[in-house]
């Protein structure tokens, strides 16, 4: 298990254009948000809909 005692920390240092990792990030997490998340709520709530519907 990998636990740390402080969150990693990140510094926005330097022009934009040089910060692709940062934007990559952000674009991955959004995706996994509003797209993958989203189906998967949903696949858990038919399920226990229909376990329960019996």
């Amino acid at each position: 298990m990998d636990m740390h005692l402080y969150p990693s920390v990140e510094l926005a240092m330097g022009p934009e254009h040089r910060r692709m990792e940062q934007r990559r990030r952000q674009q991955i997490n959004n995706v996994l948000i509003l797209g993958i998340l989203p189906f998967f709520i949903t696949a858990a709530y038919e399920l226990v809909k229909l376990i329960f519907q019996r």
